[in-house]
């Protein structure tokens, strides 16, 4: 799986959508893209660079293809629900936080 050509050299840079990692050579990015990349998480990438071009400091990542993670500052996190929750294929947002860390217990987990 190759990277675009304009992939940014710098992990600074702010990767545009389009410029993404997508699961094929990058010879089929023009013919299969839509193929091989859920919908949803496409139009994700483009709306999370549309908030970003506005002012809000928000991020993406996403797991196995349809899983996708809208990271921000607790500040923001109803903001980017709602933004989120406007995409029409988005049914659901979770809003979570950081856990308190690891802990040693000695009453068992089952």
């Amino acid at each position: 799986m190759a990277l675009h050509p304009k992939f940014p050299k710098s992990p600074y840079d702010v990767l545009e959508p389009e410029y993404r990692w997508f699961p094929a050579d990058e010879a089929l990015r023009t013919q299969g893209y839509e193929k091989l990349l859920p919908p949803l998480v496409a139009e994700l990438r483009k709306a999370v660079k549309k908030w970003r071009d506005e002012g809000l400091q928000v991020y993406f990542t996403n797991n196995t293809g349809q899983d996708v993670h809208l990271i921000c500052q607790k500040k923001d996190a109803k903001k980017v629900s709602e933004l989120a929750l406007q995409i029409n294929d988005v049914k659901k947002t979770i809003i979570n936080t950081p856990a308190k860390g690891a802990s040693l217990t000695e009453e068992h987990l089952f």
